[in-house]
């Protein structure tokens, strides 16, 4: 069970990311109407960024995914368990590293209700995910949630300075959870 709560904090923060087409609008996978009608040019990159690293975390590329992190001291995520942020790119390399050691294959990773807005050298993504995993004990573990992602246009380049994941109250999906 103590591999099931940590494989629940993990599977949350994974889900940052994945499934959405590159340069184009990404799509709701709920009968909800998407909030961007058409993305811009910068909406587009900093969707394809999310995209890149999904395809990073779904192999379990922890030196892969991590470089669409700000690399500054002040990075922040919060994850689904825990009392407190994970501050600091190392802090958070090393907690992911940890994450993935326990994760056997990511056997689904799925994003809905996407948003994406940029306004400056600023941007937002949020959405609905849905996570599937197995442990390296055999257990499956499926869990959903909410993210947002915060990123900063760095030296022309999109990355994640602040991430915010967290769990539905009453959510039959998340109802064993420990």
């Amino acid at each position: 069970m103590k591999t099931r709560h940590r494989m629940l904090w993990a599977g949350s923060a994974l889900c940052a990311l994945t499934l959405m087409t590159p340069a184009t609008k990404p799509q709701a996978k709920s009968q909800e109407k998407p909030t961007n009608p058409a993305l811009s040019k910068d909406e587009a990159a900093l969707a394809q960024a999310e995209e890149a690293q999904g395809v990073k975390i779904r192999t379990r590329d922890v030196a892969g995914f991590m470089k669409y992190y700000a690399h500054r001291d002040d990075l922040t995520m919060y994850d689904t368990a825990g009392e407190d942020a994970l501050v600091g790119w190392d802090t958070i390399r090393k907690h992911w590293e940890k994450q993935m050691d326990e994760i056997l294959q990511v056997n689904r990773l799925e994003l809905s209700k996407v948003r994406v807005r940029v306004v400056g050298d600023l941007g937002f993504l949020t959405a609905t995910w849905k996570l599937e995993v197995t442990t390296r004990e055999g257990e499956k573990v499926a869990q959903t949630g909410r993210v947002t992602d915060i990123w900063q246009k760095l030296d022309g380049k999109w990355l994640i300075v602040h991430e915010h994941n967290s769990i539905p109250f009453g959510d039959a999906d998340n109802a064993n959870r420990p």
